[in-house]
């Protein structure tokens, strides 16, 4: 019972490693019950040692044998029976196409399809195809020698060629279920695999072989219980004395002792997470495999309609995999000689090789490419059947919650009043229910357009809205006559504390409300806080924003109400909110039609092809992507080829709707007329996604091509109002390398964090704090700290306390983000969302697949689509390098600090032509302008552009950021290095790599950077007092920080099969002095302040000591804690539930959040505003979405 709990985990990792934990005393029972021999060799021993151990060891394993691999049935033989014929010398003349087969099962029907798992006996052969007699002897020997010892090894014999070898292992299977039968297969041969693996790398020496010789011996193919092995002739085959068939469990943890030392670790060796990481045994979403067992037929090969053809790399593997699959590695290998043309024979054999090791599953387009050109005839069960069975199961999935709102799953026992409205009524017809519903904090849910703000707009008294867009406050209470009187916050407009405290009403972003002082809105004395979108607050983790929104929002005195269509995390994060769900009568025809196409560019070509065919008929296309210019380039270009070829005359009419366009007309007809105007096609970013209204009269249709959750499909499709609405959802039934994509699995949510992404948490804190306890200040020049609360946004730094802590409300949004999203994008939770939403539901399949010459039509296209774009974003980018001047640079600093605004409107013409500023593209303006304000430190401006010149591949005229961001990344390295100021650990690696590139300026394999930097990882790791030595995550992402590091500091060029090793240089000259740095503006000089500071503080002490070498001490090690000894403390790290009111009072975070509001209420002039630093978010100056610079320290090295 314990071992079938356990195989139900979801890595074999964690399985196998619970096979230790297992009673003790199961061994010891068996090593009671030994019995002694005198040899361990069965062959040596005496007749009656023979007949105890056939008798007692060998009386119940019975395997099939047929007469071929393809045999429906044969007999059961004994093992004695098998291993006698193995050695009878009239069995040697038989041919090897005549020998017979053994089957793992003890049926005396073949094992086929999945119901092999059930059927495997717990017989597993490693076989090792070694291709050297001699060689193949030896290794026999030295592995019977090693394994012998293992209750599972049962022998050893050469294979029918003589130049291989056959491992006999066997357990008692003793899972209860197909399933968990097919779970402990996969743990058993990965185990055996596993000690054959190690055991040969420990003899490599002596045998003059390499891992990939290894790595290539051993057939994978065996790792199916469908395969089948030929009962070989070997003399010299034996069997093992000590073998008992017992569980896999028994001696699990059992050191071997091998010819040249004990072998321990094998669950975590890294070759060997690596080899099975590729097979991704028990990943859930895992594509259907076609393996043998699906094939349903194969004829004769007819070489004479066999044409070669050229192939590229990932063809080729797909080709590979499919054929060695099929015939086995040497047939699979001859016959890819035979079909592929201009590949050297010495890659293809390496290719399968790898497909024999990998053991990848049969793609569907090979098997069409092999009947189609190279005279093949293999025949794949019914697809028909499998589709439809496949269809079965979707609706078997949609139903079982089809019915249910998609945040019953957070709350089941929310406190719901229901109200219903008519079709031509409207939340303010039924407002005196609303507010006498109220309670302290209310979430009404009333779907778009069902007027809400038009009702908040009509409260009495005073109301503050909170609206996720600057667009929304402009066409909604800007331009409103009804709120003519209200005071309206967004961009670099922010309240004084005589408006706070003023009577009117006011809206503004949530980037806003997020930095308002509680103390101070509490006297300001509003009746009602609105937050209109609230399913935002939980879905959009990554504005840092929100998490102060939710503290505010939980501890306000006054009436707090949450406006959405379409709730999300409200019900989980406030469990006891007051739930007001409005529901109106619903005319339109919702219908949401799921459209299944073969791959991505099949997809792409019929869904462009019936997006012209919907303009042809008069209707307009609203296509909500976040996938950027160079998509809506492609797709548009597509859409435009159709309408040409259908004869239609007008050219297209497109546009992109998203921030960075801010200012164009289009926008403004949306935003303000509420009209697309003449535009064919809509494409939209998420700043569509909420507060648009959209009120013309033409019939739409809105496309999707990736899975979304069903609230934000709802979300956009209900921008057009009054209108029915036709959803399109495009779907590729395999992924781009061929294998079917698995869309019917369904995962169950789990919201709470595991035991290993606390530690992970944890141990990130510790790390970030004892930097800060080493270096103090100097902190912000380690690299991996900033690395750390960059990319992991819920590690906060307290300025009261000087130390880094975890913001739990911040990680939970993360989490819960995280985890509900990929919950409800599964494709059968997303459509029980739409129908929960009244959408019709609809599927449509097509089986059609491109031609060859179709497919490198369209590859071509999408080439001729990137050049023109990589040249017309160079063409910008030089442009806005033009722009900028010694005299206006510190004009885009404001910019990007939220102080002016750049748009395309009008409005801001003259301010542009004063400062001679760039609005090209402003996307470019977002790119560039970070790089640019880094790199000014350091160098002049004619520099920067020589540098960004030294970064543009001439033959693509594209420019190389990964290359930019190197030398920007190293230029604010060597800064903090000259001064001295990088913190130990940082300038101590560097030093190191310094040391082993002088060293070892070639190195033969990529293995030996990653053992230096893996060195360097463990005892960066040893130095850090308090870590938990379990937390491998913790070790993993430590180790590509510093690997990150190393991609700054090392250039690798690989020669002659060789890594040629080379420290990176910057080429330019630097400002040699301040006044040279600052240049006379004194913009400028405050611009750069902190740095001026800096370099006066550190000028006189490091001038002469800035190039000098420096010797560094080895780390210390400190004292690490255990997973045992921290347990318990895990629990406050993150607690488990999700009310906001429980968590902040477990740990503390609401009391520290209060007592800093209470330190920070000001009493200012009123002309003083309550903001003291500039937003960072969402209205921080227009030119677009300014994500990039969120939080984010632009010096910052990864």
């Amino acid at each position: 019972m314990n071992l079938n709990s356990l195989y139900k985990e979801n890595s074999v990792e964690a399985m196998l490693e619970k096979f230790s934990e297992l009673p003790s005393n199961y061994n010891n029972d068996i090593d009671d019950d030994k019995h002694e021999y005198s040899n361990d060799r069965y062959t040596k021993c005496t007749d009656k040692e023979k007949e105890y151990f056939c008798n007692h060891e060998l009386y119940d394993l019975n395997v099939l044998v047929g007469q071929s691999v393809r045999c429906s049935y044969g007999d059961v033989w004994n093992w004695k029976d098998v291993f006698n014929l193995n050695r009878d010398e009239i069995y040697r003349l038989t041919p090897k196409g005549s020998r017979k087969v053994i089957f793992p099962t003890s049926s005396t029907k073949r094992p086929v399809g999945n119901i092999a798992y059930s059927m495997w006996n717990g017989l597993q052969i490693i076989d090792l195809d070694i291709k050297n007699e001699t060689l193949a002897r030896q290794i026999k020997e030295d592995l019977f020698e090693s394994l012998k010892t293992q209750h599972w090894f049962l022998g050893a014999c050469l294979s029918s060629s003589h130049s291989g070898v056959h491992i006999w292992t066997k357990i008692q299977p003793c899972a209860l279920s197909p399933d968990t039968r097919k779970v402990e297969f996969l743990c058993n041969f990965r185990q055996k695999y596993s000690y054959v693996y190690i055991i040969l790398m420990s003899l490599a020496k002596k045998y003059g072989i390499t891992k990939d010789d290894i790595i290539s011996y051993i057939d994978m193919a065996m790792a199916k219980p469908q395969q089948a092995a030929f009962i070989s002739f070997d003399d010299s085959s034996d069997m093992s004395m000590n073998f008992k068939d017992m569980s896999i469990d028994a001696y699990f943890n059992k050191i071997i002792n091998s010819p040249t030392g004990y072998i321990e670790d094998w669950v975590y060796h890294p070759d060997l997470k690596e080899i099975f990481a590729k097979l991704d045994w028990f990943a859930k979403d895992k594509p259907e495999d076609i393996d043998i067992g699906d094939v349903e037929e194969i004829k004769e090969w007819d070489k004479s309609k066999n044409y070669r053809k050229h192939y590229k790399h990932q063809q080729r593997w797909q080709l590979a995999n499919t054929l060695v699959n099929i015939y086995g590695f040497d047939k699979g290998y001859e016959l890819m000689i035979a079909i592929c043309e201009g590949t050297p024979s010495h890659e293809l054999r390496s290719i399968c090789a790898t497909a024999s090791t990998h053991n990848k599953p049969i793609a569907p387009w090979a098997i069409n490419e092999l009947n189609k050109y190279h005279g093949f005839s293999i025949k794949i069960k019914d697809t028909e059947d499998s589709a439809k069975a496949k269809a079965e199961l979707l609706e078997k999935e949609i139903a079982k919650d089809d019915t249910v709102d998609p945040i019953q799953i957070l709350n089941e026992n929310m406190d719901t009043t229901a109200l219903h409205i008519k079709k031509d009524q409207y939340l303010s017809d039924i407002q005196n229910d609303i507010l006498s519903n109220l309670k302290h904090i209310t979430l009404l849910e009333a779907g778009a357009g069902y007027g809400k703000t038009e009702m908040i707009k009509r409260l009495e008294g005073r109301v503050l809205l909170i609206l996720p867009f600057t667009s929304t406050i402009k066409a909604k209470i800007e331009a409103s006559s009804e709120t003519s009187d209200w005071l309206y916050y967004y961009g670099t407009k922010r309240p004084t504390l005589d408006e706070l405290f003023s009577r009117n009403s006011m809206s503004m972003t949530i980037d806003k409300f997020s930095r308002l002082n509680l103390q101070e809105l509490d006297i300001a004395n509003f009746d009602y806080i609105v937050l209109d979108e609230s399913h935002l607050l939980f879905t959009s983790s990554y504005r840092n924003v929100m998490s102060p929104a939710i503290q505010r929002l939980a501890n306000v005195k006054t009436k707090v109400i949450m406006m959405t269509g379409t709730p999300t995390g409200e019900v989980l994060f406030f469990p006891k909110i007051k739930h007001i769900k409005v529901i109106k009568e619903d005319t339109r025809i919702k219908q949401f039609k799921v459209r299944f196409y073969p791959q991505d560019v099949e997809l792409k070509l019929e869904m462009c092809k019936n997006i012209a065919k919907d303009i042809i008929d008069g209707k307009k296309i609203l296509y909500p992507t976040n996938k950027g210019n160079l998509y809506y380039q492609e797709i548009t270009g597509l859409i435009s080829k159709y309408l040409l070829e259908l004869g239609y005359k007008d050219e297209l009419k497109s546009f992109y709707y998203k921030k960075s366009n801010t200012g164009e007309s289009e926008m403004d007809s949306i935003n303000i007329d509420k009209s697309i105007g003449n535009t064919d096609v809509i494409f939209c970013s998420s700043y569509l996604s909420v507060g648009v209204d959209i009120c013309d009269k033409y019939k739409f249709a809105i496309y999707f091509t990736e899975l979304m959750i069903p609230q934000d499909i709802e979300q956009y499709s209900n921008r057009i109002r009054n209108n029915d609405l036709y959803v399109n959802l495009y779907l590729p039934k395999y992924d781009s390398s061929g294998w079917p994509i698995n869309y019917t699995d369904v995962i169950g949510i789990q919201l709470q964090a595991s035991e290993e992404q606390i530690m992970f948490a944890r141990d990130l804190t510790v790390t970030c704090n004892n930097a800060i306890d080493r270096n103090g200040d100097d902190v912000r020049y380690n690299p991996i700290v900033k690395s750390i609360s960059y990319t992991n946004p819920y590690i906060k730094y307290d300025e009261n306390y000087g130390k880094y802590y975890i913001d739990e409300t911040t990680y939970k949004l993360h989490y819960f983000e995280d985890c509900y999203l990929t919950y409800y994008k599964q494709l059968p939770k997303l459509i029980a969302g739409m129908k929960y939403y009244g959408y019709e539901y609809l599927t449509e399949e097509s089986l059609n697949v491109l031609t060859d010459d179709k497919r490198e039509e369209f590859r071509n296209y999408i080439s001729t689509c990137r050049r023109e774009k990589y040249n017309k974003d160079t063409t910008e980018t030089y442009a806005l390098l033009d722009h900028i001047t010694d005299e206006n640079i510190d004009m885009y600093h404001d910019v990007l600090r939220g102080n002016y605004e750049i748009c395309k409107s009008p409005e801001f013409e003259q301010t542009r032509v004063d400062n001679n500023l760039y609005v090209g593209n402003i996307e470019i303006l977002e790119k560039n302008i970070p790089i640019i304000l880094s790199l000014y430190k350091y160098y002049d401006l004619d520099i920067i552009k020589d540098i960004f010149e030294y970064c543009t591949q001439k033959s693509s005229n594209k420019i190389n950021y990964s290359q930019l961001n190197r030398i920007r990344k190293f230029a604010n390295i060597d800064a903090s290095r000259r001064k001295r100021r990088l913190d130990f650990p940082i300038a101590k690696y560097i030093y190191d790599v310094k040391k082993f590139v002088e060293k070892n300026p070639v190195v033969d394999k990529k293995h030996d950077i990653e053992i230096f930097i893996g060195m360097y990882t463990i005892q960066y790791a040893n130095s850090i007092a308090n870590l938990i030595v379990d937390d491998k995550e913790y070790i993993e992402y430590l180790y590509s920080l510093l690997y990150d590091l190393w991609k700054i500091l090392v250039i690798e060029r690989r020669k002659n099969n060789q890594i040629h090793l080379s420290l990176f240089e910057l080429l330019w000259s630097r400002k040699e002095d301040l006044i040279n740095i600052y240049g006379g503006s004194n913009k400028i000089k405050n611009f750069f302040l902190d740095e001026l500071i800096d370099n006066i503080k550190t000028e006189t002490e490091n001038t002469e000591s800035e190039n000098a070498e420096e010797e560094f001490d080895d780390f210390e090690k400190t004292e690490k804690k255990t997973l045992e000894q921290i347990k318990d403390d895990l629990k406050t790290v993150i607690h488990k539930d999700y009310d906001y009111y429980i968590y902040s009072n477990e740990d503390g975070s609401n009391a520290r959040f209060l007592e800093k509001q209470e330190n920070t209420k000001r009493t200012m002039t009123s002309e003083s505003i309550i903001f003291s630093e500039p937003e960072n978010e969402e209205d921080k100056g227009k030119f677009g979405d300014l994500s990039l610079f969120e939080t984010t320290d632009q010096d910052a090295p990864f």
